[in-house]
């Protein structure tokens, strides 16, 4: 009997021993200031100690009734078999007067388990003294002011506004015999220089592809400025030769024109390739190669040339003289 007695007062302990035992927490809570002004901030500080494996935290609910919470930040650190929580809190009061921030329950792995019979863990309760702006808290009152008093000051406005005017009329003045003086000015200088004369369209074409021959466009692969250019010359020799508007034309305008009236030695077909592949140069972004614009530069001179050939005994240079 003393064997079985033993056995069942050994068995009784090792339960007992097995059972959790309550998870130990030491808290810390303060604030930065105990006194403050309606409108100012207040730090609040909770940290939270336990060691490594258990469980102690501040839950989501926690609630400030008078106080509206602005941030809310947790820092965790580990040290020697231990963690600790810091838990950042800003508020700012809602009332004047003495106020509370309440007490926080904090759970721990009792709560999962054995309740603890003294009540839960909660930080301790912080006053702060909520003082107003105004002197005398709650009771003060708003002193009535002075009443207005009307103050008289000398005024320059209207002399100000006078002056600018003038100024402005003078200015006005200035400006236009300025302008009479200048246009006076090239008009003598009109009537005294002779005119240029015009050059013919023949002309006028050979000098604007050799000054866009200068400017070494294909060289700097400058392909569009090169097509839109050669485009334009080419078009206003037409227009200026044959007399019809021939700038304003697309390229479908144009050939449909000239199949239905057909212009003495202007070569049709070399001249659609040459508006067609401008066309894909400077509205599809195609490319050519260095050799293919040299050539469709020559196809413009040699387009042009051939149409300045003899007409009626006309030589090329006064080909728009028809």
């Amino acid at each position: 009997m003393p064997g079985v007695f033993a056995r069942i007062l050994f068995l009784a302990c090792f339960i007992l021993s097995a059972r959790e035992l309550p998870a130990e927490c030491i808290i810390n809570a303060r604030t930065d200031k105990n006194t403050v002004i309606v409108g100012d901030e207040i730090n609040l500080s909770i940290s939270l100690k336990y060691k490594e494996g258990e469980h102690c935290r501040i839950g989501d609910d926690a609630g400030f009734k008078k106080f509206r919470l602005l941030k809310k930040e947790v820092k965790t650190e580990k040290n020697g078999g231990y963690v600790t929580d810091t838990y950042s809190f800003v508020l700012t009061p809602l009332e004047l007067g003495e106020v509370s921030i309440p007490p926080i329950t904090v759970h721990t792995s009792e709560d999962a388990g054995y309740a603890d019979e003294e009540g839960p863990i909660e930080t301790p309760e912080i006053k702060i003294n909520v003082q107003g702006v105004i002197a005398g808290g709650q009771d003060a009152k708003l002193k009535d002011i002075l009443p207005p008093e009307k103050v008289y000051e000398r005024t320059y406005l209207l002399l100000y506004i006078l002056g600018g005017i003038v100024a402005a009329a003078l200015l006005v003045l200035l400006l236009l015999r300025y302008l009479k003086k200048r246009k006076a000015k090239n008009a003598e200088s009109i009537r005294s220089s002779p005119p240029e004369p015009e050059l013919s369209p023949y002309e006028e074409a050979m000098l604007s592809l050799k000054i866009l021959e200068e400017e070494r466009l294909i060289s700097k692969s400058m392909y569009k400025e090169l097509y839109l250019r050669l485009t334009e010359i080419l078009k206003r020799f037409i227009e200026r030769f044959y007399g019809f508007n021939a700038v304003e034309m697309t390229t479908s305008e144009l050939m449909l024109y000239l199949m239905d009236h057909p212009q003495p030695n202007l070569d049709i077909a070399e001249m659609k390739d040459f508006l067609s592949l401008s066309d894909l140069v400077k509205f599809a972004k195609y490319t050519p190669e260095p050799e293919s614009a040299y050539r469709d530069f020559n196809n413009v001179r040699n387009i042009i040339s051939k149409a300045a050939r003899h007409i009626t005994g006309e030589t090329a240079g006064d080909g728009g003289k028809k």
